[in-house]
């Protein structure tokens, strides 16, 4: 998606002398809200232990939903339609 981006910063918005001032630092969060849709979110808890290891456990009445998967190609699809427009 970073590609995507700065294709798009050099082929449509430096010809026309605008330059790029915010960077889309995490697409797939953008594509989360967006388009919620193309994820699979399921409840989970997130622990971390005292080594810093992050662990993951799927939960019915986890604290936060997470995405397992997600649907990458029309994610791409979607945001670049979306950054064209």
């Amino acid at each position: 998606m970073m590609e995507l981006r700065h294709e798009h910063n050099q082929t449509v918005l430096a010809p026309r002398g605008i330059t790029a001032e915010r960077f889309m630092y995490d697409p797939a969060a953008v594509a989360a809200v967006l388009y919620p849709e193309l994820f699979d979110f399921r409840r989970m808890d997130i622990d971390i232990d005292e080594n810093g290891v992050t662990h993951t456990r799927l939960t019915e009445m986890g604290k936060i939903q997470g995405a397992l998967d997600a649907d990458l190609e029309r994610i791409r699809t979607s945001l670049l339609e979306l950054m064209l427009s």
